[in-house]
């Protein structure tokens, strides 16, 4: 793929990334999101309970996404990485 045609993604209301990375890369017609915790963007810090931080991460996605012209609808693939399978749920 042509360079011109990959933007890197850095909202103005999203988090500030926590290392040297971007939030979010549109490649053609996609739109690549990883690493998305539950961070405020609002503090930048970690939010407190378990729940309440996988929201925050989907709205966190959800601010990179609508920022290259998406939705959360549009997604194909998402994965889940958790240290402990018990915080996201019973199974």
């Amino acid at each position: 793929m042509p360079r011109d045609r990959i933007e890197f993604l850095a909202p103005p209301n999203a988090i500030t990334p926590t290392g040297p990375w971007s939030l979010g890369v549109r490649a053609g017609d996609f739109i690549f999101v990883v690493g998305m915790r539950g961070i405020d963007p609002a503090t930048n810090t970690l939010v407190n309970d378990d729940e309440a931080r996988v929201r925050q991460a989907f709205l966190s996605m959800q601010i990179v996404v609508r920022a290259a012209g998406g939705s959360l609808r549009d997604a194909v693939w998402l994965a889940i990485m958790s240290p402990t399978w018990t915080a996201i749920g019973p199974w």
